[in-house]
């Protein structure tokens, strides 16, 4: 059986090589932005919110588009257990 689309070989036992460089990538991209906002994104966390909330699991961005550029502490949302919010809620935040 031949394949249909000429561009991808999907009949091939190997063809995970691009997206093990993509998925490489957006570590990389994850680290280099947790280090510039000087939190631990992707680590278990204990974040105290605004008003006394306390949250306990993995920090993680709320929406994955990691440009770094576009990526501010001002426009950046982040989660802990489903919940949402923005830096400025935060009262601290502490790696477990």
């Amino acid at each position: 059986m031949a394949a249909a689309q000429s561009e991808f070989n999907f009949l091939t036992a190997n063809n995970s090589g691009g997206y093990d460089a993509w998925r490489g990538e957006r570590l990389r991209q994850r680290a280099e932005l947790a280090r510039s906002f000087g939190l631990p994104i992707g680590k278990s966390v204990e974040t105290w919110l605004r008003g006394g909330i306390r949250l306990r699991g993995e920090l993680r961005l709320r929406e994955d588009l990691l440009l770094h550029a576009v990526c501010t502490l001002e426009n950046t949302q982040f989660e802990v257990n489903g919940v949402t919010f923005s830096y400025t809620e935060m009262e601290s935040c502490v790696q477990l």
